[in-house]
């Protein structure tokens, strides 16, 4: 009882018989700035309902992690509540989510007590090559490519000349009076 009563007053949120705040993803890694999609659930009694339906960060946001959108949760079937949350995380290694949580209450006068969600984390991997791998040399392409290519251009060109030649000839002799 004193453990319960030093708990509340310690600002530490009590989780009732049968509440479950579960986030979970299909991916165990990621890469740096990287959208990721936790399915949010929620398992409450028969009574229970939300304060606050929408799933937000518990404190501060730590640097290097954004939430970028939380849906608010929708009852299903079962009666457990469902939706998503999509975050960001632009640090490497093994990144674990901040405290997330709703705010449930038992019985309807009640202000509630926020859940906290239970995730599991995932390994956060870099995009590109390390900075210090080996670069590869850039190759030169050899003239011998380009004479296919010189030869066309010169065709092309003494093909244009030729018919300008000719026009001109031709427009020459149809001026010249008879």
């Amino acid at each position: 009882m004193c453990v319960g009563i030093a708990l509340a007053l310690a600002g530490v949120p009590s989780r009732a018989v049968g509440q479950v705040f579960d986030l979970g993803t299909e991916r165990d890694s990621a890469h740096v700035g990287d959208t990721v999609t936790y399915h949010a659930r929620v398992s409450m009694g028969k009574q229970g309902s939300f304060a606050d339906p929408v799933p937000k960060v518990v404190g501060e946001v730590p640097a290097g992690f954004r939430l970028l959108r939380a849906d608010t949760l929708r009852k299903v079937a079962d009666g457990g509540w469902e939706g998503d949350v999509v975050v960001m995380f632009l640090r490497l290694g093994r990144q674990g989510l901040p405290p997330i949580a709703v705010v449930a209450r038992r019985i309807g006068a009640d202000r509630g007590n926020p859940l906290l969600a239970d995730a599991e984390s995932l390994e956060v991997t870099r995009v590109a090559p390390p900075a210090d791998a080996p670069l590869q040399p850039i190759r030169w392409r050899p003239a011998a490519r380009l004479g296919p290519l010189v030869a066309g251009a010169v065709a092309l060109l003494a093909a244009a000349f030729v018919a300008w030649r000719w026009r001109r000839a031709r427009d020459t002799a149809a001026r010249r009076p008879a």
